[in-house]
């Protein structure tokens, strides 16, 4: 791509020097868009006026960092002791009643 641009830039100039000053003012563009797109991507902690109203009381949450390194809040009971702790129970999930198919519902998904 970038032999593309050089090619074409010289063509338009028809100098090399002046194509390599506009070479270097291309890349720069577009390594300035780069980080600009990846900064709209960025993680941000939500504020106060985007709570979704699901917690009655948002004042106890606590801002941290999570495991891979971006701004969460987050909520532990003071009270909380891991040594109580020795082990996790996954259960599966069951869907009740079991799906069936019939003339109406195929055993296919389409």
């Amino acid at each position: 791509m970038i032999s593309f641009c050089y090619y074409f830039l010289c063509i338009i100039a028809k100098t090399k020097g002046i194509v390599s000053c506009v070479l270097i003012l291309y890349l720069k563009l577009q390594c300035l868009l780069a980080l600009l797109a990846l900064s709209g991507c960025a993680s941000k902690v939500t504020q106060p006026d985007k709570y979704s109203g699901f917690l009655k009381n948002y004042s106890d949450l606590q801002e941290t960092t999570s495991a891979t390194g971006k701004p969460v809040l987050r909520w532990v009971d003071p009270h909380f002791n891991d040594s109580n702790y020795d082990s996790i129970v996954y259960n599966p999930i069951t869907y009740y009643p079991v799906p069936k198919p019939t003339t109406q519902v195929g055993q296919q998904v389409s």
